[in-house]
């Protein structure tokens, strides 16, 4: 178990690295359509948005919030 978390631990960093200078794009990752849900901060999918580069349009306090529709179209992600 410890050389396999060693890898991930690797990997990460490497993406983290090869991300660092490329430009931030926003990004929605949808969880559920009906009710919409997302993807938010302290979700794994939060985590690997930010460890590629990107930059998470869901805020609050939750790691799979409901979104309303409106609230994506104000949020405009670049990456649906």
């Amino acid at each position: 178990a410890e050389i396999r978390a060693r890898k991930m631990t690797d990997t990460q960093k490497s993406v983290a690295q090869r991300t660092a200078k490329l430009p931030r794009v926003t990004v929605f990752v949808e969880g559920s359509a009906s009710p919409l849900y997302a993807a938010g901060p302290g979700s794994f999918v939060d985590d690997l948005i930010r460890i590629a580069g990107g930059v998470n349009v869901v805020k609050g306090t939750t790691p799979y919030p409901q979104f309303s529709k409106e609230a994506l179209l104000v949020a405009n992600p670049a990456h649906y």
